[in-house]
């Protein structure tokens, strides 16, 4: 696994929920058995532990920051768009990263759009090979699981649902599309 895999994002947000995440610092996330059992499930170069120091949330004042950060370096493809009559908010980076101490902070990130968002079974943030066609799936988040942390069980896009995977490619081709057009 050499080349950077892309991130995508869904949730449903009101536009009130949107602006307070939005404008609110990063949080840390909490150490949690199902963020050691992803981590253990998962094949890294080396054996490093995960623990609760590696969990730290993006070192930006607030969340907005973050996206911004993201957006500026134009070699990773961010587009970020809300569409205010389905409160359905996305966040696409078509070049995230390959590297899972990398991609740490940015799973922080996703896991706190649980606390914002509303109730919807069609919600979900996925790291996966995207671009280069692979099947290897750094991780998947389920926002309609009680707690948001990325699942061990999903190792290949085969065991992402297939209607979010299909979801995830059609609008990160949008995303690369809007950003090459």
């Amino acid at each position: 696994m050499s080349e950077p895999h892309s991130f995508f994002l869904r949730a449903t947000i009101s536009p009130e929920r949107l602006q307070a995440f939005l404008q609110a610092a990063p949080r840390n996330a909490e150490l949690t058995a199902a963020w050691l059992q992803w981590w253990n499930s998962r094949e890294k170069y080396g054996d490093q532990p995960l623990t609760a120091s590696d969990l730290q949330a993006y070192r930006c004042e607030t969340n907005q920051a973050i996206l911004e950060m993201w957006r500026k370096d134009v070699r990773t493809g961010t587009v970020v768009s809300y569409d205010e009559p389905t409160q359905c908010w996305q966040v696409g980076i078509v070049m995230a990263s390959e590297n899972y101490l990398e991609i740490l902070p940015l799973l922080v990130f996703a896991q706190q759009v649980q606390d914002e968002k509303l109730p919807s079974e069609d919600d979900f943030a996925l790291i996966y090979p995207f671009f280069w066609g692979d099947s290897n799936v750094m991780a998947y988040m389920d926002y309609s699981a009680p707690q948001a942390a990325p699942q061990a069980a999903v190792q290949s896009t085969a065991d992402v649902p297939a209607d979010k995977l299909a979801y995830a490619d059609a609008q990160l081709t949008r995303m690369l599309d809007m950003l090459q057009g």
